[in-house]
Formats: C-alpha cells, sequence, structure tokens
C-alpha cells in the first residue's frame, strides 16, 4: 500500500497516510485539527538499484554476451531472451 500525503485547507498541517489504491481519494480527517481533507499534495519517492555495482550495460554489451553464451552453448535461448 502506498502512503500518500495530503495538506489540510483550513490548518495548513501536511502528513501522510498509508492508505489503499481505491481510498486516495476518500475524504480523511486531519490529524492535527479533525477536519476534513480532501487535498492531496504531489510527494516525491525514492527507488534502489539492484547494489551499489550494478550499471546498464550497454546494448553492445547485452548482444556480446548472449551470442558468446550461446555459440558456447552455455545458455539457452529461453533464458537469454533472445
Amino acid at each position: 500500500m502506498p502512503i500518500y500525503e495530503y495538506t489540510c485547507e483550513e490548518c495548513g498541517t501536511s502528513f501522510g497516510q498509508l492508505r489503499g489504491v481505491r481510498e486516495r481519494d476518500v475524504p480523511i480527517e486531519c490529524q492535527a485539527c479533525g477536519r476534513e481533507v480532501r487535498q492531496r499534495i504531489l510527494s516525491t519517492f525514492v527507488t534502489t538499484t539492484r547494489s551499489s555495482a550494478w550499471r546498464p550495460r550497454t546494448p553492445q554489451e547485452r548482444l556480446t554476451g548472449r551470442a558468446s553464451k550461446l555459440a558456447a552453448g552455455t545458455g539457452r535461448p529461453w533464458q537469454l531472451g533472445v
């Protein structure tokens, strides 16, 4: 479930709430003043890669790796995405 961020129009308080996608536009109670809040705000998010050493391969590196595995007989076409 995503965390949606809301801003109360009455008191200006911003807060986040863990809610289901279908509930995102259902009014919620302000945590500070108790009034009904309908305004969601745009929030940021962070994503990470599989490891700190991971980097995208160039198209040439991808093709070379697949071709060499097939030529060596160590890979199967359905495993290599060919």
